[in-house]
């Protein structure tokens, strides 16, 4: 009987994993030493793109990408410091965030001293908007939703349900206005005043910003403080927009006004060590394995249900 040379299935999988986590290794420490002391990373390119994609903020909904402002603004200085780079897009698909982290992303566009660009993609309303305003121009497909220009503080009240089913709320405070806005119990008159007071406060502060950064008439003012949302085409009407278009439009657009025959687009991706950028590959993974998961299981039942519904027909 001749042995078998052939290692074990288990064998095989240590032998590729551990070969591929050692070439990731080797990948990353050569590509770490031939970059130090050298800005390479624009080498080739003269614009930079940075993506505005999902919830801004410092934190998120596990469920969304999130745009962290800090992150952001380091890519915006990167771009900024880089001398081959002489102009930013700004890639904007996002519904919005926070205003303080919409603020602070807005804030620091309008300090760069090269040319700025938005291009709406799918969506770019509320805090995302916020920040498309701050650059010199913006640019949407007739599709594009844009705009809601407004303040959201609605929430569920549980007190009734709590009735229902028996349940108090023990009140415990320091402070009258402590546990304002809590939905465990009802709004009194007043506290509901104090609320709509602030939110309205904040509505005009984002509604003057907005209008200052874009050069709005009264009239247009007037149209975007609804918290209403425009298609890109609506959205040139309404001040919003400047032109419509997409990445080729937005080349021609930067070939003319920075005079240059050839745009070379590079997109700016945070700086990360190999450990945070193998964590987040599979953080990013998971997710996208869950999101198949319950894709599947939805279609299973949505199946499901048409042919129960055949069976019942039938």
């Amino acid at each position: 009987m001749k042995p078998n040379y052939y290692p074990k299935p288990t064998q095989r999988w240590r032998f590729m994993l551990s070969l591929l986590f050692t070439l990731l290794v080797i990948s990353y420490l050569i590509s770490t030493f031939l970059g130090l002391g050298l800005n390479q990373e624009f080498i080739g390119g003269n614009v930079a793109v940075i993506p505005i994609h999902g919830f801004i903020g410092f934190s998120g909904p596990f469920y969304s990408e999130l745009v962290n402002p800090d992150e952001t603004i380091e890519l915006i200085k990167r771009a900024s410091e880089s001398p081959n780079i002489k102009a930013i897009v700004f890639d904007i698909n996002s519904g919005g965030g926070t205003p303080v982290a919409s603020e602070a992303i807005a804030n620091a566009i309008k300090g760069l001293n090269k040319t700025s660009v938005a291009l709406i993609r799918d969506i770019g309303t509320s805090g995302a908007y916020w920040v498309a305003s701050a650059c010199d121009v913006v640019f949407a497909s007739k599709y594009s939703i844009t705009g809601s220009i407004g303040v959201l503080g609605s929430y569920l009240d549980y007190y009734g349900l709590m009735q229902r089913y028996n349940v108090s709320y023990e009140r415990l405070v320091g402070g009258d206005y402590k546990d304002i806005g809590t939905k465990y119990k009802p709004l009194t008159p007043q506290e509901r005043a104090i609320l709509q007071s602030k939110i309205d406060k904040m509505h005009d502060s984002f509604v003057s910003e907005i209008s200052t950064n874009r050069g709005l008439t009264q009239a247009q003012r007037a149209q975007i403080a609804t918290g209403l949302f425009f298609t890109g085409e609506e959205g040139i009407d309404v001040g919003l927009v400047d032109m419509l278009g997409g990445y080729d439009e937005v080349e021609n657009y930067l070939k003319s006004v920075l005079n240059i025959t050839k745009v070379k687009m590079v997109r700016v991706t945070p700086k990360r060590t190999f450990f945070e950028n193998l964590a987040s590959l599979f953080s990013q993974g998971m997710f996208k394995l869950g999101m198949g998961l319950g894709l599947t299981l939805e279609h299973q039942s949505y199946t499901q249900d048409i042919q129960d519904i055949e069976i019942r027909a039938i």
